[in-house]
């Protein structure tokens, strides 16, 4: 079976270097800069416009893994995605899917019942605050428990991977749902797996729940 072509854009970057290092640890994927099936986007959303058309050159599928897109950013990815598949993923663990997923369960439980607030950990390296990951869980809590705003509080201290933490707190109780990454190795594991997936998605823009589902 051929190898999947893959072009990881982010330079020398932490997470483009152990994507690519993934990647040569992992059979079926082959760094390419020809022929290039997939591209994995770990760089930053200034980058946004380059990935797409270099993407769109190759006819190959982009998974976005970059956050802090502005809605001009959006209105590209959503015109990019009229010529080939896009997948954003503001986080490439399956572990953060499943936490979401865990998200929308307890938010249909606990309307009215539990206040809910999400505390937003990374290193103090990260620029966007609070993070895409965090946002998408305020989404799907809000969207099932009918609450329009979920508060996110964010820190950005030493050398935290990532650590998110979701608190429902009642009169006489409180429930804590935590995902904490210990190593960016997740990430870039989690790239390849979500990004195999993906290959078999037509042209259009998706998330990670399309992937997943």
């Amino acid at each position: 079976m051929r190898n999947i072509q893959t072009y990881v854009w982010g330079g020398d970057g932490k997470m483009a270097t152990l994507v690519k290092q993934q990647i040569h640890m992992t059979p079926g994927f082959e760094l390419s800069e020809s022929e290039v099936d997939l591209v994995i986007d770990f760089s930053h959303p200034s980058c946004l416009e380059a990935v797409l058309a270099f993407a769109v050159s190759k006819k190959a599928h982009v998974l976005i893994a970059t956050t802090g897109h502005s809605p001009e950013d959006e209105a590209i990815l959503k015109e990019a995605s009229q010529k080939i598949p896009i997948l954003v993923a503001p986080n490439t663990s399956l572990g953060v899917f499943i936490v979401n997923r865990l998200l929308h369960h307890m938010g249909t439980l606990t309307q009215g019942l539990y206040q809910a607030e999400i505390l937003d950990i990374h290193h103090n390296q990260k620029v966007d605050a609070p993070s895409g990951t965090a946002k998408q869980m305020a989404r799907t809590l809000g969207q099932a428990s009918g609450v329009d705003t979920i508060p996110v509080h964010a820190m950005r201290i030493g050398g935290v991977f990532g650590e998110h933490k979701v608190i429902f707190a009642s009169e006489f109780d409180t429930i804590e749902i935590t995902h904490r990454a210990h190593s960016r190795q997740l990430f870039a594991q989690g790239a390849l797996t979500m990004g195999q997936l993906f290959l078999q998605k037509q042209i259009g823009l998706y998330t990670v729940e399309d992937i997943y589902a």
